[in-house]
């Protein structure tokens, strides 16, 4: 078997199938895609692969093998494998291309871990995912234009050419959505993720892109918000933010609010049969009267856009009122209770709760938080804006949990309701079919 697999990809590499194929540090050795617990070299990580623990990032390391360099290289594609078409990609501004050498082994981990992840919520949406930044480059989004028309020809996939674009970027990396991409592509940004940075100066070409904004509170997240988040949503933008609190300038959990915001942004403007291989495609607006709106000072809310009687161009805006759920709960300072299963808490030093899932729909799942002060009366699980049921609490107090809860394929949102409001941040999990 394992001799099979060697041909194969050498005659895959002889005919062209996958140019480019990142080589190692030493140039004589094309590494391939491995998972740890497998036996055999795996060329392309399909969904199946959700959740299988990886192995510390070495340098090179094989995970990285199955992307495609552009000729500048700058940025990356993967493509999830076994689809004739994509009908959008994902750009994680200021990823990684490969293992960075001055990072210490765990923090490469973190890295390949997400990105691992990434490629599982992609795979998800039929989409294509780009790595690497264009920072510091005369024309940044015409670079990343050149990169989809050189993979549309090389890899003979010319969907590449007018693929919508969902674009996430932290720091420096952060206004390339709302600002050179939104000129440069008029029509095909899907939405924007902003990490530790604020918003762009509202313009006609992002008035209409949804975008969110998440800063640590201890990196003048306040301040943030108050001078680049709070006046662009005066000028029209469908703009929101959160804090994390008592966090600086890091992504702590900030993924546990974008991914479920791009993934429910992406179903709202982005039809399931969308097919780019013919041309660009018609991105539905989304109207500002039917979304929710939100206090970004007061952290209340969320309200029905109609429900509000002052002015909305005072509020945050969030596109329904599942991603409006998500951020209230997401803006507690300090709940009482932490999802505990079936996601982890998040810890810097290993990751956070989007590493890869082993779950598939169909499977029965106990979700579990832990409970470190008192809450009275009935807790209440939700994925989303869908009540789950009502959590069994422990006999010491300590936790709460739901049994035999089943979920269908795509991305999730666990939380905890009580009657006076959510009392857990959320925790996302992807579950493949």
């Amino acid at each position: 078997m394992r001799r099979s697999l060697q041909l194969l990809v050498v005659f895959l590499v002889l005919v062209g199938v996958v140019p480019g194929l990142v080589r190692g540090a030493d140039e004589t050795v094309v590494y391939l895609p491995l998972l740890a617990n497998q036996p055999e070299p795996i060329y392309a990580l399909g969904p199946e692969q959700l959740g299988v623990a990886l192995p510390v990032a070495t340098k090179p390391a094989a995970f990285f093998a199955d992307q495609v360099a552009e000729p500048g290289g700058k940025l990356a594609i993967w493509l999830p494998p076994g689809r004739p078409f994509v009908r959008g990609a994902f750009f994680l501004n200021g990823s990684l291309l490969k293992p960075n050498p001055g990072d210490p082994d765990w923090r490469n981990e973190v890295a390949q871990t997400r990105l691992f992840a990434a490629r599982q919520l992609a795979s998800l949406w039929n989409f294509a995912l780009i790595t690497g930044d264009v920072w510091d480059i005369p024309e940044p989004a015409a670079h990343l234009d050149g990169a989809l028309n050189h993979w549309a020809t090389t890899l003979n996939r010319p969907e590449l050419a007018h693929v919508p674009l969902a674009i996430d970027g932290g720091s420096r990396f952060s206004n390339f959505c709302r600002k050179q991409a939104a000129e440069h592509f008029p029509g095909r940004i899907l939405a924007c993720t902003i990490i530790v940075a604020g918003a762009a100066t509202t313009s006609a070409a992002n008035r209409t892109v949804p975008s969110m904004v998440v800063v640590g509170e201890r990196d003048r997240g306040a301040e943030i918000i108050a001078k680049s988040v709070i006046p662009n949503r005066a000028s029209g933008s469908l703009l929101a933010a959160a804090l994390m609190w008592k966090i600086d300038h890091k992504c702590d959990r900030c993924q546990d609010l974008t991914w479920p915001y791009l993934d429910r942004v992406i179903a709202m403007r982005l039809s399931a049969e969308a097919d780019p291989r013919n041309g660009p495609l018609q991105l539905h607006d989304l109207a500002e009267n039917q979304g929710f709106l939100a206090d970004l000072n007061t952290w209340s809310g969320p309200w029905a856009y109609g429900a509000v009687s002052g002015d909305p161009l005072a509020l945050g805006w969030l596109p329904d009122r599942t991603t409006a759920l998500i951020w209230r709960a997401f803006a507690i300072n300090n709940p009482p209770l932490t999802i505990t299963a079936p996601t982890q808490p998040y810890k810097w030093a290993n990751g956070f709760s989007q590493k890869p899932s082993t779950l598939r729909s169909g499977t029965a799942v106990t979700l579990q938080a832990s409970i470190s002060a008192p809450v009275d009366g009935t807790l209440t699980f939700y994925d989303g804006d869908q009540p789950l049921g009502v959590g069994v609490r422990s006999t010491d107090g300590k936790n709460v949990t739901l049994s035999d809860v089943y979920l269908e394929p795509g991305m999730h949102s666990f939380w905890v309701m009580s009657a006076n409001g959510p009392v857990s941040w959320p925790a996302g999990l992807i579950v493949l079919p």
